[in-house]
């Protein structure tokens, strides 16, 4: 190690010849210094934007960037629980997404024969957080949290390509068992045999 570093050799001429100094020596690593005013140019953008995101823009080791948040009095709060609804805008994309992914499958019709089967906690009352940067004097919106006594239900769901095959709502308190499973199977099957 110590070789690579001096080279061989060097290290004892150093000694001998008293030259050895045991300081570090200016390296090229991450600047240490932030543009503070850059800095708050990029979170006034997006006041979600991450260190790491901020570390990529400005080729600045995260640990720098968050010094100089705490600097500039930045703190990452989360925000305020909001409702978890698409825009009309969303799910057209998302409908224009899927029907091109179908109509991109021209070999083979695979999804046709694939049907899958996926199990939810449906709440009554669904809700969301998320997170920004906020200076001192700022605070995160509030919103209540959701009780633990909110009721749900297990929401059982199959589907194929052509849309959904067959959904249960399990009772209060009942989990997908085997036996609860394999009936399921039985009914999709006989709503597939049907069409």
């Amino acid at each position: 190690m110590i070789q690579s570093k001096f080279g061989f050799g060097n290290l004892k001429l150093k000694i001998i010849e008293n030259q050895f100094n045991i300081e570090d020596e200016p390296c090229s690593g991450c600047p240490i210094e932030v543009d503070c005013e850059q800095l708050k140019q990029i979170i006034d953008q997006d006041r979600n934007v991450s260190t790491r995101t901020i570390m990529l823009e400005l080729d600045i080791c995260q640990k720098t960037i968050v010094d100089a948040l705490k600097g500039i009095n930045l703190k990452f709060k989360l925000n305020g629980w909001v409702p978890h609804e698409l825009i009309a805008e969303d799910k057209r994309k998302r409908k224009a997404d899927c029907l091109a992914l179908l109509r991109d499958q021209r070999k083979e019709k695979i999804l046709d024969r694939i049907v899958t089967c996926d199990k939810k906690w449906v709440y009554y009352n669904n809700t969301s957080c998320k997170g920004g940067w906020s200076a001192p004097g700022e605070s995160a919106g509030s919103v209540a949290r959701r009780a633990l006594t909110n009721k749900k239900v297990l929401l059982c769901i199959w589907w194929d390509c052509r849309g959904i095959i067959y959904k249960e709502y399990l009772k209060s308190r009942q989990t997908v068992n085997s036996a609860i499973y394999s009936n399921m199977q039985i009914k999709v099957c006989d709503t597939i045999r049907e069409k």
